[in-house]
């Protein structure tokens, strides 16, 4: 498998090494690039991309850098030695994307969303269910339009009015994970706008795409908003992607970088996915919204799927703008 030959490079001694109890070494610099661009290329592969389907997802090459900790230190050493070590949402670093909000019940905060008009609220249907636990319905949601969304800080704070679906509880992911939330008045913040069709075809596997939302730290706590990149591993979620990562079949995609444990994780639900615009203008479009684990169940770390922007999705919210106008 292509990971296990770059798990063995990663152990390869060089100059100023250091080893632990397992044998394990760090890596001279021009080695750490090597290996930084292998791993780099290696995030959207998959067992099947070699010729054969497991007949269950292979864990092997999603969690092996999770629990070994000699490849955890000598990855570390190796993205060190080059100066490009970066942060992730999952331990990120502070967003200023302020159309993505923080959504609040009675319980507290428990997912992200994106304000993709003036008054409408993008957000993971299953949020909705979360909610619901703390007894709480979709006019009980408050959006919170801040960096920091505690309560005692600055910031609009927005109730939301209703839904444009009913979402059936327990959520079970057979269907797109995405709601709208109108909310009873216009935000001052400016809305993200949704990635038109030809931002959607530069969409493809290994594209570098932009994380953000509310969701915990590596520390296991939330500190605001943050983002981090991420690498496509499915742009369209094929029948054997469906099959492997969980995802449902042309409607979503998948984005992961498991080498360096950049991630989505709990209280990013709902949060954008973003990609630069391919015109070369420097600014970002609205590809996908935050789901889930891929593998349900998988740890924060393992990659996510979001839910992806496609003409439905443009049409639905336009209609739920129009209603409002009549």
């Amino acid at each position: 498998m292509r990971v296990r030959r770059l798990l063995l490079f990663l152990i390869v001694a060089g100059p100023g090494c250091f080893t632990d109890s397992e044998g394990s070494r760090a890596l001279d610099p021009d080695a750490a690039r090597d290996l930084r661009r292998k791993l780099a290329e290696s995030q959207a592969a998959r067992p099947t991309d070699r010729g054969f389907t497991p007949t269950a997802p292979d864990r092997f090459t999603i969690d092996l850098f999770d629990q070994r900790e000699s490849f955890r230190r000598n990855l570390a050493a190796a993205a060190e030695s080059t100066g490009e070590m970066q942060l992730r949402v999952w331990n990120g670093h502070p967003s200023n994307e302020r159309y993505v909000t923080a959504l609040f019940g009675r319980g507290g905060g428990r997912c992200s969303g994106i304000l993709v008009s003036p008054n409408t609220i993008l957000t993971a249907a299953h949020c909705i269910c979360e909610f619901r636990k703390d007894g709480v319905k979709p006019d009980g949601i408050r959006v919170a339009f801040r960096q920091n969304p505690s309560p005692e800080a600055l910031g609009e704070l927005i109730r939301v009015t209703q839904a444009d679906r009913e979402v059936v509880c327990p959520f079970g992911f057979n269907e797109a994970d995405i709601v709208l939330l109108r909310l009873e008045r216009s935000a001052k913040e400016s809305p993200k706008r949704l990635a038109d069709a030809p931002t959607m075809t530069a969409l493809t596997k290994r594209a570098v795409v932009r994380v953000v939302g509310y969701g915990l730290t590596e520390a296991g706590r939330f500190a605001g908003r943050r983002e981090a990149d991420v690498i496509v591993a499915s742009p369209t979620c094929s029948a054997s992607d469906a099959a492997y990562f969980g995802c449902l079949e042309g409607q979503e995609l998948v984005a992961r970088n498991v080498n360096e444990e950049r991630d989505a994780c709990s209280g990013d639900s709902g949060g954008a996915l973003l990609l630069e615009d391919p015109a070369g203008s420097g600014k970002f479009e609205l590809v996908g919204v935050v789901s889930r684990p891929v593998l349900r169940g998988a740890v924060c770390g393992d990659g996510g799927v979001y839910g992806r922007v496609d003409d439905s999705l443009r049409q639905r919210v336009h209609a739920f703008q129009v209603a409002r106008a009549r």
